[in-house]
């Protein structure tokens, strides 16, 4: 058998990150550091039972695309936590300080704004 028809897939989670959802049956959605075929290891996102001996499909990414990844997310409102002042601005490097006032516009001028 040559390597093009080798079935045996080898891989080791060198590093939990973290879990990202838990389903009813105990499988898990996961972030991971997993060297698969003995290479260098990757960030790894995927389904896995609780031994994690069986493993859905998922995405497997290189350092440099999971910053790019993290970039692009960086200040989405959809993903900003219930504290405003913690979203980074779109385009930002980091979160805006925490220090900073929280203006609030008062609902006609919201609605102002709006038009």
């Amino acid at each position: 058998m040559n390597e093009k028809e080798r079935t045996d897939i080898v891989f080791e989670i060198t590093e939990h990150i973290g879990v990202i959802t838990t389903y009813g049956n105990g499988w898990t959605k996961e972030i991971n550091m997993v060297a698969w075929n003995d290479a260098k290891p990757k960030y790894d996102i995927r389904d896995w039972n609780p031994d994690h001996q069986v493993m859905s499909r998922g995405i497997t990414l290189h350092s440099k695309e999971m910053r790019e990844i993290c970039k692009l997310l960086r200040g989405r409102p959809d993903l900003a936590d219930d504290d405003p002042r913690q979203a980074a601005p779109a385009g930002s490097a980091g979160p805006l300080r925490t220090d900073a006032p929280v203006h609030t516009a008062v609902p006609e001028q919201a609605a102002a704004a709006a038009f």
